[in-house]
């Protein structure tokens, strides 16, 4: 009786693992035809997948177009870009504030000729309003192998503001424009895309917006062809410095020198002597007192005048 027992469970046991592989055999026949499914599913849909692909890549490039083409505050800002747009003065593109204070937004990179030049018209400027911003500048000259080498200027060192009125800046590019502010090195022809990602990330909006539609997309005044200031992916252009002011007059925007860089432009020597005499950190802070071989102080003093019939009160 034991014997038949054991040989039942034996022959049980053989079952079960006949039966399981029974079951892992139609379970891979199972997958398998599965997969066939799915494979003449995808060979009959080829076109149909083919085109929601397009459709999704379009759907990306269009999301990273907006994130800067479009002005966010567009619905309650109206914004105007002339095409094409001027060189070196102030245009008003929009009659509404983008902001609830008056804010001056100054974007240019550290060795930049023009961002030198026209710090000091934007000083004075900005002196009348916040006084502080006389803690937060460093002499400084510009790119030593630029076509205007050694330009003296200020950089701004950090945002400041008097409660009522605001200013930040932000330097895209190192001294040569061949790296970020940080020292990542950039290829020719990538400045301006990369200068666009470094201004998305540190400003509003609406700063890249303007930004990427006026000097990427929009014909320059300086071309003669309709090119863009800085058109994405060519080598050797980089974004340029711009002032930006919005408050209740209205949005002003401005890139290039404010004036003829001659009237300006100075022996690198020169410039680097005055950089650290007393006579010119005296300059700075009392700007009527001026070497004509280092400055003219009219054309600063109009330009600075310039920007304070924008600004505006809401003192």
């Amino acid at each position: 009786m034991k014997n038949f027992i054991h040989v039942n469970i034996i022959i049980r046991k053989m079952s079960n693992r006949k039966y399981s592989k029974n079951k892992k055999a139609q379970a891979a026949e199972r997958e398998v035809e599965t997969q066939n499914r799915f494979s003449d599913f995808i060979k009959e849909n080829k076109k149909m997948f083919t085109v929601i692909a397009a459709i999704i890549i379009a759907i990306i490039l269009i999301s990273v177009s907006l994130e800067f083409n479009v002005f966010k505050d567009n619905s309650t800002n109206s914004v105007s870009i002339p095409n094409p747009f001027p060189w070196g003065s102030f245009v008003k593109i929009s009659d509404n504030n983008f902001s609830s204070q008056i804010h001056f937004y100054w974007i240019s990179w550290y060795g930049c000729p023009i961002g030198a030049a026209n710090s000091w018209g934007l000083y004075l400027a900005l002196q009348e309003h916040i006084p502080s911003i006389s803690n937060d500048i460093t002499l400084h000259t510009s790119d030593p192998y630029d076509s205007a080498p050694g330009e003296p200027g200020l950089i701004f060192n950090g945002p400041v503001s008097n409660g009522n009125y605001y200013f930040s800046s932000y330097y895209m590019y190192n001294e040569y424009h061949n790296a970020t502010a940080a020292g990542t090195s950039i290829p020719s022809n990538q400045l301006v895309s990369v200068g666009l990602n470094e201004v998305n990330s540190t400003e509003p909006s609406f700063i890249s917006s303007m930004i990427y539609t006026i000097q990427t997309q929009t014909a320059s005044q300086t071309s003669t062809s309709g090119r863009p200031i800085a058109p994405i992916g060519a080598s050797g252009y980089h974004l340029v410095t711009t002032l930006i002011i919005t408050g209740p007059n209205g949005a002003y925007y401005m890139q290039g020198p404010a004036f003829n860089l001659a009237d300006l432009t100075t022996n690198p020597s020169v410039a680097s002597q005055y950089l650290n005499s007393p006579t010119y950190e005296s300059y700075v802070l009392s700007p009527g007192s001026v070497n004509s071989n280092v400055k003219n102080i009219a054309v600063i003093t109009d330009y600075m005048a310039e920007i304070n019939t924008f600004v505006g009160d809401v003192s």
